[in-house]
Order: C-alpha cells, then structure tokens, then sequence
C-alpha cells in the first residue's frame, strides 16, 4: 500500500508554510478526484437505475445512490477546511470560485436536496412498481 503525496508533505519534519499549501493542494487535488469518481458512479447508478426491471433491484440501486450521495457529502465537508486554509484553490477563471467555501455550502445544500426530495420520490415512484 503507497502513500498519497499529502500523507508523505505531511510526514515532513519541520514543515513551512510552503509545504503546508502544498500538501493542502495535494489533499484538494485528492478530494477533487474523489468527486469526479462519485460523479461518475452516480450517472452509471442512475443508467443502471434506467433499466431496473424489478422492485427489488430498483430499491437496491437506490440505497447505492443514498450511500454514494453521503459519501460526497462527507467529501465535501472534509474540502471546506482546504479552501479556508487557501482560498486560491477555489478559484476557476471562466466561473470564478466554484470550489470557494459559497460553492461547497451550495453543493451541500444540493446534495441534501437529493436527500430529502429527489430520492424519496424515486423510492415512491419504485413502490409503484412492487404494486404491479
């Protein structure tokens, strides 16, 4: 099992604070890719999702969509203390901070929407299904 570059910036003696920013990015970068995962097995969840053809694997598919969405959440709570620490790793020119503290406050904001809406009318749109 390796290290992640951040664990090893971290194990450093006598860190600066050069080092520190450049482990906060190394953990940015880390939980950036995190999300792209997530994101990426949310839309093969919900192609999945798409063509569930029974009550039970619809369900199932869905509490893999719950786990995933606490997942992200999780992950975005663990990338607000980096960009409080650096404020510039949030910043993209074309959109301005759309990983600032405002833009993870807005993507928790999303995910518990999701949470609480979303998906408890998918599960009541799937108990039409076990109905039938």
């Amino acid at each position: 099992q390796g290290y992640l570059s951040y664990q090893i910036l971290d194990a450093c003696e006598n860190p600066n604070q050069n080092l520190r920013k450049l482990s906060n990015l190394a953990k940015f970068m880390y939980r950036n890719a995190i999300t792209v995962i997530n994101i990426k097995q949310h839309y093969i969840l919900k192609q999945e999702f798409s063509i569930a053809d029974t009550y039970e694997k619809a369900n199932a598919i869905l509490d893999k969509v719950e786990a995933l969405i606490y997942k992200e959440r999780e992950n975005v709570l663990q990338t607000i203390p980096l960009v409080e620490f650096d404020s510039r790793l949030g910043w993209e020119p074309s959109m301005e901070y759309t990983t600032g503290v405002d833009g993870l406050n807005w993507k928790l904001r999303q995910l518990d929407h999701e949470l609480n809406n979303v998906l408890p009318r998918f599960r009541k749109s799937v108990d039409l299904i076990k109905e039938f």
